[in-house]
């Protein structure tokens, strides 16, 4: 239990939708509860909630608290919160998008440490927030500003999925502490499987720093995710990441994606670009090796998921996009906050600075207000499928959706384009199904009554 709080659960209410559910703040869990438990309180008994719906079951007699606070929120419920709470970073990686926010001025324009906890209350008490991760920059550049956002959050009710770190400032004493407070994970980057790969893309000395750190957070009892951007250097490589980071223990999740044109990264193109289909060429063996050993043989429990190409939820059943859906569930309750307070609709079309998903800026308006006006007044949030010409008649629509904003503005310039990455991605993707035929059959079976595309 994280200190300065005895709360674990709580109920969040929508009365515009009739919607109730318990969220457990510890693992970040929400479960449906029935609308009746509510009857206009502030708090219900606990002991009523188990009776109702047998959560005795569930939590057994870990919860100290014995009543449940009533929070209520309104829709659009603003369900994760991204917060980059500082451009400085202590590297000079090649392929960084975020380069342009670690200057003097830049960084005297941040948001100071009251305006992000006054961020953070207005999320809980007025969008029904549940979740925040951070970055940066380099979040342990401003170590103590980090613990204290983290901190605050935590007494709020807010579970902090993963922070993402460079892996390079991390001490005993800061894991300790961010133990203490209670997170899910770090995120470490990783960006090859030997000092010579890695530090080509991040700078002397960085490759040992960062296997330290993963071993300190081991010792400390974090979870660690490792995130990998692909280059020339490191592609063949990949099996060889694949081994050892299926060999430890703690090392939860994988997540592998491409460069992204911005920033730092458009000095050093010529040197860094992989065409997406030659990536995919050496990253469908590996997902494939990957189905085999964690799914089928069972021998992993890491998640490893490729950027707009694989994620083991494909393998369960998936609810298939329509024409009038938006492609993406950022859309839906999640957003971007940067470090001079501008709000964007995520955080990747955040570091490519792309305007058409800009909403304000917290220094001018809260952040209620500006998500809940963004909801009607944004043209990105009102983006369909169907807006894509091409996607209408595509036979992997109700897949993709017409595939990733951010990729679509990389790629075109505008968010109301398509995205070649899932055009390529989808095809491959079918030939591994065809491999696993049983295990894709939920996905397959969209993709063959998707045949001509919609009306």
């Amino acid at each position: 239990m994280p200190s300065g709080s005895e709360e674990q659960l709580m109920i969040y209410y929508n009365e515009e939708t009739n919607e109730c559910r318990l969220f457990d703040k510890e693992t970040g869990r929400i479960y449906s509860v029935p609308i009746e438990i509510i009857e206009n309180r502030q708090s219900i008994d606990l002991q009523k909630l188990y009776k109702i719906n047998g959560f005795i079951e569930i939590f057994r007699n870990n919860i100290k608290q014995k009543t449940v606070p009533i929070r209520k929120y309104r829709s659009p419920q603003l369900r994760m919160l991204y917060l980059e709470i500082t451009g400085r970073c202590n590297l000079r990686c090649k392929h960084c998008y975020a380069s342009n926010l670690n200057t003097p001025k830049k960084i005297s324009q941040e948001l100071t440490l009251d305006k992000y906890l006054q961020i953070l209350n207005n999320a809980v008490t007025e969008c029904g927030t549940h979740y925040i991760q951070l970055s940066g920059g380099e979040i342990l550049t401003v170590p103590e500003k980090t613990i204290s956002v983290i901190t605050h959050a935590r007494k709020l009710g807010l579970y902090v999925p993963t922070v993402f770190s460079n892996g390079t400032l991390i001490t005993y004493d800061t894991a300790s502490k961010l133990k203490k407070i209670g997170i899910g994970s770090i995120t470490i980057s990783l960006d090859g499987h030997n000092k010579k790969t890695h530090e080509a893309l991040r700078g002397k000395g960085t490759f040992d720093r960062t296997l330290n750190s993963i071993k300190i957070l081991s010792e400390v009892g974090i979870r660690v995710r490792i995130n990998t951007v692909i280059t020339p250097y490191n592609l063949k490589e990949l099996s060889g990441m694949y081994k050892w980071i299926t060999k430890n223990d703690n090392i939860i999740g994988w997540t592998i994606g491409p460069l992204r044109s911005a920033g730092r990264y458009k000095e050093w193109r010529d040197e860094l670009y992989v065409p997406w289909e030659h990536a995919l060429n050496v990253l469908k063996p590996l997902v494939k090796r990957y189905i085999q050993d964690a799914i089928i043989n069972g021998k992993s429990n890491i998640a490893i998921e490729v950027s707009n190409f694989f994620r083991p939820s494909m393998l369960r059943n998936i609810s298939p996009y329509n024409l009038d859906d938006h492609p993406c569930g950022y859309a839906f309750n999640q957003c971007a906050v940067r470090p001079n307070g501008d709000v964007y609709f995520c955080p990747t079309l955040a570091g490519l600075e792309c305007q058409e998903a800009k909403f304000g800026n917290i220094r001018e308006e809260a952040l209620p207000n500006i998500w809940y006006k963004s909801k009607t007044k944004t043209p990105i949030m009102k983006r369909k499928v169907r807006d894509i010409p091409e996607c209408r008649t595509c036979k992997y629509v109700k897949i993709c959706g017409g595939g990733c904003l951010a990729n679509a503005f990389e790629l075109h310039g505008t968010v109301f384009s398509k995205d070649d990455y899932s055009c390529l991605s989808m095809k491959k993707l079918e030939e591994l199904a065809e491999e696993f035929e049983e295990l894709f059959r939920p996905m397959t079976s969209l993709i063959k009554n998707s045949w001509g595309g919609y009306t």
